[in-house]
């Protein structure tokens, strides 16, 4: 497994340094594989301390806080749903997930983010921290993903007059995503009759 598994970063990090025509999706194609490859490592290895299982996570890891290979369009973030199915190694994926967050802040657009969110929350709710899910939420509802998760989350607690202002205060006619949030406010208010 090991030796199946080096051979497979090595690969997935050459790709971007690789002078080659992409236009046919081959390099795409390659990287695909050999993060299929490391999906079928993590299904055969049945010793949950197996030490390779680490240095799996160590890779994504790494790869969650540089966005190295993702900006290359090679996307591994799905191969810490394992870890986290599994219940394994959460700590250390909190943080690097919380680390990646912070790096990303800058950006107003960063493709991974609702999935990182999405990922934190899980393991808040396997953690019993399911207290930070809010805050977490609203440090990042600058994303539109994130605020209608937000919002969502707003209205799962029943606290939806604060959901109401969140949207209202997002609405702004020379912003092309106000009609998300318009639409979003308008079903609250139906569907809570304060229309």
């Amino acid at each position: 497994y090991n030796t199946a598994f080096i051979i497979a970063t090595i690969i997935l990090d050459s790709i971007p340094n690789t002078d080659i025509d992409d236009s046919d999706g081959s390099t795409g194609m390659i990287a695909d594989f050999c993060i299929k490859i490391i999906h079928n490592i993590l299904n055969k290895v049945t010793d949950k301390k197996n030490i390779i299982l680490k240095d799996i996570l160590t890779y994504i890891i790494n790869e969650v806080k540089t966005a190295h290979l993702y900006n290359y369009g090679i996307d591994i973030k799905e191969l810490l749903k394992y870890f986290i199915d599994n219940n394994l190694y959460l700590n250390d994926i909190e943080t690097s997930l919380e680390t990646a967050l912070t790096i990303s802040k800058d950006k107003s657009y960063f493709y991974s983010r609702k999935y990182y969110i999405e990922y934190l929350i899980q393991i808040y709710k396997l953690n019993n921290k399911e207290d930070k899910i809010i805050s977490l939420l609203e440090e990042f509802s600058f994303d539109r993903n994130i605020c209608i998760m937000y919002v969502d989350e707003l209205i799962k607690q029943n606290k939806i007059d604060t959901a109401i202002k969140v949207l209202n205060d997002k609405l702004d006619i020379e912003n092309r995503e106000s009609r998300f949030y318009a639409e979003k406010l308008s079903k609250i208010l139906l569907d809570n009759n304060k229309i």
